[in-house]
C-alpha cells in the first residue's frame, strides 16, 4: 500500500495527463463519429433530392 500511495504522490502530474489523454481521445472519437453521422445525412438528402429527378 505504501509503495502504491508513493507511486500515485510522484506520479499524480502523469496520472493527470493520462487522464487528459483519454479524454481528448473520447473527444475525437465523439467529434468523427459525430462527422461520419453528418455525412450519412448528406447522402441520404443528395439520394432523396435524386429520385425525383429520376422519376421526372
Amino acid at each position: 500500500m505504501t509503495v502504491l500511495s508513493l507511486k500515485w504522490c510522484n506520479g499524480s502530474v502523469r496520472t493527470r495527463e493520462r487522464i487528459v489523454v483519454v479524454m481528448v481521445g473520447i473527444f475525437v472519437v465523439m467529434v468523427f463519429r459525430v462527422r461520419v453521422w453528418l455525412t450519412e445525412e448528406e447522402d441520404e438528402d443528395k439520394e432523396q433530392e435524386e429520385e425525383p429527378a429520376i422519376k421526372r
